[in-house]
């Protein structure tokens, strides 16, 4: 019985290959999963992700070929130093993983959306996690048969599928190296960056100030009110309105929409053309009017969301800067193999590897010789209340936050959380980080003379998700200068993002009249047409396929003046 044991332990180890061809066995299926796991996916879902990353596929190539090469020649040479059928075993396993890993992000993934915060319901995939897993599970068995039925095919088959695929891959690697695989070319605008130096220095005389808060739907705003009705309260001079919507459903191209008041390119045009075209169309220049008046312009959001050409934004925008920093190499490969494995594991495995745009710009930079503007709504709560006005000259500026925006990572006093929270919570907790800022505002003096616009670049995308119309407002709340002091009140006056520019030209002292209306031009009661543009949306993939435009007449709350004003193709899109 000893001698059997003995025996069968020996036949696991034992292996008349020499050592160089277990190496040249293995290298081909570890090139495989080197190559399609640790360079060509995430290099290429970088290449995709050009318009909303803070990189571009120039700043992942090196490191990420040179962490390939190293794992490839490391790891072929250590777990070549197996023998027998141990290293048979892991061989077919390293293999078989490969494959289905491959064909997991190319066919088998579904809609599970695109890396924009949406919460995924994983627990309606439970049918098909489990289909996916025998998926997994059966390519591992056809190989152990396999190689169970005749070593020699086995061996060519590792080696013959192991080689196409790299084959396969190699192509669209030199299309994303010559920049043809990038749906926005970025490359001009990617070393921009907003700086927070100033971040909190006010003008003692005047200021603007415009809160974008992303994803702010008014159902939140409506719940908030119903269930805390002082909330509000401390927004001293403000008025809230119930009727607001936004022109544009996703933030691309809706937060540049809120400042340009531009339509008509979008979709039309390349994202780069629109980002260039948008902020001068129509003889209307936003950044230059204000500029004109006197004041310091500052910017807080990612320059990919608003410019593609820095030249514009450079004359007139204070903080806009071109500090190449440097990249934290680690946290950019750990983050790279996250959206590698998000891409190719499993659809049970993928909750794991889940998270948003925010969380893959997060930290990449080294910011220890620069200040640049990330989002991350919890670390300005407490420097709002070191705000100083040491501006001297009038102060503009346009803060774009996470928002409501999934995923939501907030408390309602405004910190962060261990746990997620919901939109509510972390409305309310944004909410909470503004009366801090306002109260500031007052320690200093400039709060009555201010000019503050709250408002959201699009509502709840999770509507589009229905081929059915459902209505969408936002919340949007205003306070011109000279009224502080007065209670906070609600308006049921029919404004939207269109109304913005007006309302921010008016605020300087300028003529306002080619931008439209202000927000408190817009009386209650008084019907206005306002456009929205809703996204024909592929729900396997997130991705905009055609777009409507409505025609809103009368209240947006009600379905019924919602109107199919035209149906067109996305001849450009922005993702």
């Amino acid at each position: 019985m000893a001698k059997d044991t003995s025996k069968k332990l020996r036949s696991l180890w034992g292996d008349k290959r020499p050592y160089f061809k277990r190496v040249l066995l293995l290298g081909s299926a570890m090139l495989a999963m080197c190559y399609t796991f640790i360079f060509f996916g995430p290099l290429e879902m970088v290449a995709f992700g050009a318009g909303t990353l803070d990189y571009s596929y120039k700043d992942v190539l090196t490191p990420l070929g040179i962490f390939a090469a190293i794992i490839l020649i490391a790891g072929t040479l250590l777990t070549a130093l197996l023998r027998g059928k141990i290293f048979n075993y892991t061989l077919t396993v390293i293999f078989s993983l490969t494959v289905s890993g491959y064909i997991q992000g190319a066919l088998l993934n579904g809609s599970l959306g695109t890396l924009t915060g949406e919460s995924v319901d994983w627990a309606a995939s439970r049918g098909v996690m489990w289909l996916d897993m025998l998926f997994w599970v059966a390519v591992l068995i056809i190989m152990l048969f396999v190689m169970y039925l005749s070593r020699k095919v086995w061996k060519s088959v590792i080696i013959a599928v192991s080689l196409l695929l790299v084959v396969m891959q190699a192509a669209p690697t030199v299309a994303i190296v010559t920049g043809a695989y990038e749906q926005t070319k970025t490359e001009a605008i990617t070393d921009y960056y907003m700086s927070i130096d100033k971040m909190f220095d006010y003008s003692p005389d005047k200021n603007t100030f415009v809160f974008v808060l992303d994803y702010m739907d008014y159902s939140f705003i409506e719940e908030i009110a119903k269930s805390d009705a002082d909330f509000f309260d401390g927004l001293d001079g403000f008025t809230g309105y119930t009727d607001a919507t936004s022109t544009f459903c996703r933030t691309q191209p809706a937060l540049s929409n809120v400042l340009t008041g531009n339509t008509d390119l979008a979709y039309n045009v390349t994202a780069e053309e629109f980002y260039k075209e948008s902020w001068t169309a129509d003889g209307k220049d936003i950044l230059k009017d204000i500029d004109s008046k006197g004041y310091d312009i500052q910017f807080f959001s990612s320059p990919k969301f608003l410019f593609s050409d820095p030249s514009h934004p450079e004359k007139y925008i204070s903080n806009f800067q071109n500090t190449k920093a440097s990249i934290n190499y680690p946290t950019l490969i750990g983050k790279m193999l996250t959206l590698s494995s998000y891409r190719y594991a499993p659809i049970a495995l993928k909750p794991f590897y889940w998270a948003d745009t925010h969380y893959y710009n997060k930290d990449i930079f080294d910011t220890s010789s620069i200040k640049r503007y990330t989002y991350g709504d919890g670390n300005y709560k407490t420097l709002f209340t070191y705000a100083t006005t040491e501006l001297d000259k009038n102060g503009f500026k346009f803060y774009h936050f996470n928002g409501s925006h999934p995923p939501q990572t907030l408390k309602e006093d405004g910190t962060y959380s261990d746990t997620p929270t919901d939109a509510i919570t972390q409305t309310k907790g944004v909410f909470n980080i503004l009366f801090g800022a306002f109260k500031r505002m007052k320690e200093l003096g400039i709060y009555d003379n201010a000019t503050i616009i709250i408002t959201a670049d699009h509502g709840d995308v999770n509507t589009l998700v229905s081929n059915e119309l459902t209505p969408i407002k936002i919340g949007m709340f205003y306070k011109p200068a000279g009224s502080a002091g007065t209670a906070f009140k609600w308006s049921n006056a029919q404004v939207s993002n269109a109304n913005i520019p007006a309302t921010i030209i008016k605020s300087t002292g300028a003529d306002y009249s080619k931008y439209g209306k202000a927000l408190d031009d817009i009386a209650e009661g008084e019907n206005v047409v306002r456009k929205f543009y809703r996204i024909i949306m592929n729900t396997s993939d997130w991705l905009d396929d055609g777009y409507q435009i409505y025609e809103i007449t009368g209240p947006a709350s009600d379905k019924s003046n919602w109107k199919l004003a035209s149906t067109h193709e996305v001849k450009h899109k922005f993702y």
